[in-house]
């Protein structure tokens, strides 16, 4: 079995503020957009911890 893919999205027009980390292919907020990814979800939590605000 293949590893899931993860990616995180931020708020809209915003400077990566309120990030998650969602499965590949999962359905997000229209006010969320895909700002890194696909990767492992520790790659993910990792950009997130870096990245976000």
């Amino acid at each position: 079995m293949a590893d899931k893919k993860y990616v995180v999205a931020a708020r809209v027009e915003t400077d990566n503020k309120d990030c998650i980390v969602v499965e590949e292919g999962s359905m997000i907020m229209a006010t969320h957009r895909v700002v890194y990814g696909p990767a492992t979800k520790e790659k993910c939590e990792d950009w997130k911890r870096r990245n976000c605000k």
